[in-house]
């Protein structure tokens, strides 16, 4: 642990998955505030959480206060 002392400083992006979805360009243009985006996850599909670009764990969305965040319940072994 005493290698990793060093690197406590260091910043890493922190991305969360939920779904993704498909449009056609028409239908990009056609996007605007309040538009509505299926993605192809049910409400209660854990979210993947990527760590610079690489799966780090699986969670929930849970509200904390009026923000969304994300509570891990896995932790992905690296491969």
């Amino acid at each position: 642990m005493s290698g990793l002392l060093g690197l406590q400083d260091v910043d890493v992006k922190i991305t969360v998955e939920w779904g993704r979805s498909e449009i056609t360009v028409a239908e990009a243009v056609k996007l605007g505030e309040q538009s509505l985006l299926r993605t192809d996850k049910q409400a209660d599909t854990p979210v993947e959480i990527l760590v610079n670009g690489k799966l780090f764990g699986r969670g929930s969305l849970v509200l904390v206060g009026e923000n969304y965040g994300v509570q891990i319940q896995e932790i992905v072994e690296a491969s």
